[in-house]
């Protein structure tokens, strides 16, 4: 049931806003904005024709800690391994660790030394071992020892679970660390051999199926380390391919690795592609090294159609696979068009759409056209040099989506800290003749990702109602899919809920949005009038609980430049009053803000609203 239209009185007309798809416009005033666009907007999305906040939320579903004193970084990566079966295990990571999700909680898949037994003196920090050779196995400063327990994979904050960072490393058999344990011996321990990267430094991962002995092989790359992961062992084995390398990718049957450090030499324009069906055997038969970029590092490799895509900050470059054995075709496609970095990049299959330094653009690997320049362009001038490798794109099928997260300087945040919004891309969404429309919602996120709950199968198990899942009624079976971002702080987020998780894991139902109009006379913008009232069309909320909706009225005597607050009123979703909100308040041009806030109410506040109308009348003076 949505809001009735009132009739008008004589000499009294209606500004209609009847379609509210244009999205957010962001490179014109306020009056050149198209019907039903907005000049601004915060945790709205366009969901089938109208504006709504609902499902704009995020809950806890996991947190990584580390020793005491130790400032968890970075979530860098948010992945999947995917067996050829189908069976799909969660993997996130830091810059310290790597992680396997269990169904209940993060677990280390970080390589751990636990051979021999510990001894320790009350006060202290002298670690004694037996039958141990820490220094010649490459123990190190900054590795992580538990006491107490051997292979240990839990994390800290478990009961009776801590770990101490290692300070000092003397030899085989003597380490130092802070645990502040009383004297003891012949103690069994776990060390976590910790990754080197920083948080610039992000994880690049991707699948390569049926591998030597049929192995379903997770690999991935943090610029310093190279791994793989088989989906069934509990920790990650460090590949030794004679070089380094910032980029994975699987792509005929090798795996390429881009970017390369070969002893020393850095190759930043150059991939090495392992043999086909091994992607450990980077030396011989098939595989090769094949130089892509002459004068830009490459930062990211994506399949587009039947060809590789080479990203480099100043050039793409296309690669094809011709004749047999493999031979590569290279073309460079875009020879002054770059990419700001891994992540900024949405792939289609067919068609790319990436960030490129000042403006956005879709490419089919032949051609590129710029997209979104009515919010792009405004955006990425204010983009933060010091944090491009935290810029993502990212896919949102179930709600025709690109989620592109974006670091700005007005973040007002230190490098390396994760961003605060991001701009969302409704490709699904019909707008007339207008642009592909945007909004822009709260989003600290550093990583994103995708995984299946199968704990929930059925309609009698789920917590809550069904509108407050982050899926649709086709996508829901035996594995309910989950979108995922995660923090710079150790949190992992379930995405698109009901509610807006703290980073203690508590959640609230309750979010800050807003959606403001384009500006339009009142009259004919030389003469004032009467601004008398604004007509919601909103479903109605059948609930006793207070649902309003906040309306601000904003007027100016300009087409362009500022506008003042003129009046504010709330509108109740519930429909048990009147339909409209009276205004009263003269003005040559309006512009109409509507949303919801939170502070100092305790009312739940969600809205979706269809089209809206301006009732106002002439008050016959200039």
């Amino acid at each position: 049931m949505t809001a009735s239209a009132h009739t008008v009185a004589p000499g009294q007309r209606r500004i209609r806003y009847p379609d509210l798809t244009a999205g957010l416009y962001l490179d014109r005033a306020p009056s050149q904005i198209p019907d039903g666009g907005m000049s601004d907007c915060n945790n709205v999305r366009i969901d089938n024709g109208s504006i709504t906040n609902e499902l704009l939320g995020w809950e806890a579903l996991g947190r990584f800690t580390g020793p005491t004193g130790f400032a968890i970084d970075d979530v860098t990566v948010l992945s999947e391994h995917i067996a050829s079966d189908g069976t799909r295990k969660l993997i996130a990571g830091t810059p310290q660790n790597l992680f396997e999700w269990d169904g209940s909680a993060f677990k280390f898949l970080t390589p751990r030394y636990f051979a021999g037994t510990v001894g320790v003196t009350t006060g202290s920090d002298v670690i004694v071992g037996t039958g141990t050779t820490w220094s010649a196995s490459g123990i190190k400063v900054g590795d992580w020892i538990r006491i107490g327990a051997s292979n240990s994979r839990d994390m800290t904050g478990v009961p009776d679970i801590t770990w101490f960072p290692i300070t000092v490393v003397t030899d085989d058999t003597h380490i130092e660390a802070a645990t502040g344990l009383s004297t003891n011996s012949g103690l069994s321990y776990t060390i976590l051999r910790t990754f080197t990267a920083t948080s610039a430094e992000m994880w690049s991962s991707d699948m390569f199926r049926d591998a030597p002995s049929n192995e379903d092989l997770w690999i991935a790359t943090n610029g310093s380390e190279i791994v793989k992961w088989d989906g069934t062992a509990d920790v990650v084995t460090e590949l030794s391919l004679g070089f380094t390398c910032k980029i994975v990718r699987y792509f005929k049957n090798t795996m390429w690795y881009g970017n390369l450090v070969i002893s020393g030499n850095v190759f930043p324009g150059s991939v090495r592609t392992s043999a086909l069906t091994d992607p450990e055997n980077v030396t011989t038969l098939e595989a090769t090294e094949i130089k892509v970029s002459d004068e830009s590092p490459l930062l990211a490799l994506e399949r587009l159609s039947d060809a590789m895509a080479c990203y480099a900050e100043e050039s793409v470059n296309v690669v094809h696979s011709v004749g047999s054995p493999v031979f590569w075709s290279i073309t460079t496609a875009l020879p002054d068009v770059g990419i700001i970095g891994e992540r900024a990049i949405a792939n289609f299959g067919s068609f790319h759409e990436f960030l490129a330094e000042d403006r956005a653009y879709r490419f089919d690997g032949v051609s590129h056209v710029e997209v979104g320049r009515h919010v792009m362009r405004q955006t990425l001038r204010g983009i933060d040099p010091n944090r491009l490798e935290k810029a993502i794109g990212f896919i949102d099928t179930a709600r025709g989506e690109i989620i592109w997260v974006i670091p700005l300087t007005s973040d007002g945040v230190g490098a390396g800290e994760a961003p605060v919004s991001a701009f969302v891309q409704h490709y699904d969404e019909a707008s007339g003749n207008n642009p592909v429309p945007y909004t822009k919602r709260e989003l600290p996120a550093v990583s994103m990702g995708e995984s299946v709950d199968t704990a929930i199968s059925t309609f009698d198990q789920l917590g809550d109602g069904f509108d407050d899942y982050q899926t649709t009624f086709a996508n829901f079976s035996s594995a309910t899919p989950l979108l995922l971002f995660g923090d710079d702080t150790g949190n992992v987020f379930t995405l698109n809920t009901s509610g807006k998780g703290l980073t203690s894991g508590l959640d609230i139902e309750n979010i800050d949005s807003f959606a403001r109009f384009a500006r339009r006379p009142v009259i004919d913008g030389d003469r004032a009038g009467r601004i008398v009232r604004v007509e919601p069309v909103t479903p109605q909320i059948d609930t006793a609980t207070d649902y309003v909706l906040d309306v601000n009225v904003y007027t100016s005597d300009y087409e362009d430049g500022d506008s003042a607050l003129a009046a504010s009123a709330e509108f109740d979703l519930t429909h048990s009053t009147r339909r409209h909100v009276s205004v009263g308040k003269p003005g040559r041009h309006v512009e109409v803000e509507f949303g919801t806030t939170i502070a100092g109410s305790p009312r739940v506040r969600k809205f979706s609203m269809s089209s809206f109308a301006i009732v106002v009348s002439p008050l016959g003076r200039r």
